[in-house]
């Protein structure tokens, strides 16, 4: 007489990833964790500038005049008329020392 045993299945064994795999996964994940932190601190950067540009602190609201020996025609009045409200960072003053 003969006797059948059944053999239980044994679980696949999951393929253990070689180290290469590792390595490229960790430089994949290394480099996409690097051009997130870029564009945060690019994006952090714009909003700040927007923000600084916008504040009305560095808004000009009076101007002095000093040594206007040259400038017969051009009165202070003139030049608060031309940049007031304008923001300091915008205002060209090579140009205006000029």
């Amino acid at each position: 007489m003969f006797k059948f045993k059944l053999k239980k299945r044994e679980p696949r064994r999951r393929k253990r990833p070689s180290q290469k795999d590792d390595a490229s996964r960790s430089i994949h994940a290394r480099a996409i964790w690097i051009a997130a932190a870029c564009l945060v601190s690019i994006w952090l950067i714009v909003f700040i500038a927007m923000a600084l540009s916008n504040l009305g602190y560095f808004k000009v609201a009076s101007v002095e005049v000093w040594g206007n020996e040259g400038l017969d025609s051009a009165r202070p009045e003139e030049f608060l008329r031309i940049y007031r409200g304008k923001n300091i960072f915008s205002v060209d003053i090579k140009a205006l020392a000029g």
